[in-house]
């Protein structure tokens, strides 16, 4: 037992619903180094207290631990490096050790002993204890996020674990935190595992709705009593909780972190009705009405791939077709200048892209798209025959191959080894751009549209134009694009 039960429950009271693992941590660790196990594995999904608890727990015992984020370092060596420098910073600010008495010919307590391999990790750890007479009491040493190591870390799990056979240290006890699957390194060897489930939505309405210092409301907003200012606070924070989980559960999950920045993200605006004075805070279910909107919107996005500004801009509306049979659903944009510049010019170019493989028909591809000498010489003659009745760019727009799109996207997108544009290398068409990337965001924007639910990287999957031509006309131009040039009329 590492935790007394006055400890157990100040730890309970911290961290919520993680009571079986807390009991689980207090019966496998202890402050004597024999009765420890020879490792510990930690794994769960993410945001789900995997840190947080052992930390309250390290902290609620005053045990001596060291703490690593292998999510920081890029090789095993920088690892083993920051461990080592840890375990002596963190042993001599816990037995309160001058570093000058550390100094001997070995130089066991230099801070730059660069240990290349686990070997001379165990070296260096082993002589800084010698030196330091710290040998005899439990060092926890934790490597949080292993899994996010870019290096293989299998022969580094069995040495670590393995530690007390192939070493003179009998100390350190290595608990490694985890957010994947479980390594074969660990169902190799035993050690043992202790499993943190996502949490439901019910604990997480009871983390969240613990947090009520998190978002709070004005002074002037509430009753001058401060018993009652504080159950209005209570009560509105709850049932907005509940509301945020309810309504944006597809989009966070379980995950307690981005729950609480999205709670901050939407707070400001959902009390705006309340700061204006239009309703009181009794009037939950009127404040909720009136903000619905945040709810499903945009807004609650706490990572966007482009700027607030233009993402408002973007409203969808229906437009129907001349004959009224089909409806299909145009994206509209604000006509400033400005709203308009705020997307990349790599998705610029797709959008025109796309708008031109919806509205050209494939068999003219080569006449208006190839660079080929030969293909301009045998051109026929592919003006038609009979005048149309109603302009194709009135109707709705024909599905295209993605394939199709991206090699009309290399015939008209500039670049430097095209020689295009060499007067203006802004207009540049970078080598290095992330394509899905731009389609994704063009996609969230509804510009373009998959015509089908399967998934986005089958080749059967096809795409459409999803704006108007006011709005690709304008983008064209932008870019220094007749669109005119490429459209069969």
């Amino acid at each position: 037992m590492i935790l007394s039960e006055s400890e157990i429950q100040a730890v309970k009271s911290s961290i919520l619903c993680r009571d079986t693992q807390l009991e689980l941590l207090n019966s496998l660790l202890s402050t004597n180094y024999l009765e420890c196990p020879r490792g510990l594995s930690i794994y769960g999904a993410t945001s789900t207290g995997k840190s947080s608890l052992l930390r309250a727990v390290f902290e609620a015992s005053h045990t001596r631990f060291s703490w690593v984020d292998c999510d920081q370092c890029v090789t095993i060596r920088i690892l083993l490096q920051r461990a080592l420098r840890s375990i002596k910073r963190d042993t001599q600010q816990f037995f309160n050790i001058d570093p000058s008495t550390l100094a001997d010919p070995t130089q066991s307590g230099n801070f730059d002993v660069v240990t290349e391999n686990v070997t001379a990790f165990y070296t260096a750890l082993h002589n800084f204890q010698e030196v330091s007479k710290t040998s005899d009491s439990v060092h926890y040493l934790v490597l949080d996020r292993l899994d996010q190591l870019p290096d293989n870390t299998f022969d580094l799990i069995t040495c670590l674990v393995r530690l007390q056979e192939i070493s003179p240290v009998q100390n350190i006890c290595p608990i490694f935190i985890t957010s994947s699957l479980e390594q074969r390194a660990f169902v190799t060897t035993h050690i043992p595992h202790i499993r943190f489930p996502q949490y439901t939505k019910d604990e997480t309405f009871e983390i969240l709705s613990s947090m009520k210092t998190l978002c709070r409301l004005p002074d002037s907003c509430l009753d001058q009593n401060l018993t009652k200012a504080d159950l209005q606070t209570t009560k509105f924070w709850q049932q907005y909780c509940n509301v945020l989980i309810n309504a944006l559960s597809s989009y966070t999950g379980s995950d307690i972190r981005l729950i609480k920045e999205t709670a901050k993200q939407l707070w400001q605006e959902f009390i705006d009705p309340v700061v204006k004075g239009k309703f009181e805070v009794e009037e939950f279910l009127s404040i909720y009405r009136e903000n619905q909107e945040l709810f499903t919107s945009e807004r609650a996005v706490t990572d966007k791939l482009i700027s607030s500004s233009f993402t408002n801009s973007v409203q969808s509306a229906k437009k129907s077709s001349t004959d009224g049979a089909r409806s299909t659903t145009v994206t509209t944009i604000s006509k400033s200048q400005g709203s308009i510049n705020e997307l990349p010019l790599q998705s610029k170019y797709i959008i025109c892209a796309a708008y031109l493989a919806s509205y050209n028909p494939p068999r003219f591809d080569i006449r208006f798209f190839s660079r080929a000498k030969e293909a301009r010489a045998k051109r026929r003659d592919t003006g038609r025959r009979k005048m149309l009745k109603i302009n194709p760019r009135l109707l709705a727009a024909p599905a295209f191959d993605l394939e199709r799109m991206l090699a009309i996207l290399h015939a008209i997108a500039p670049s430097t080894s095209t020689g295009m544009f060499t007067d203006e290398p802004e207009k540049a068409f970078p080598s290095n751009v992330d394509i899905g990337a731009q389609i994704a965001t063009l996609t969230e924007l509804r510009l373009i549209t998959r015509t089908s639910s399967s998934d986005p990287l089958d080749s059967r999957t096809r795409w459409r134009i999803n704006a108007s031509w006011n709005l690709v006309e304008k983008i064209s131009k932008e870019i220094g694009i007749d669109l005119y040039e490429f459209l069969m009329e």
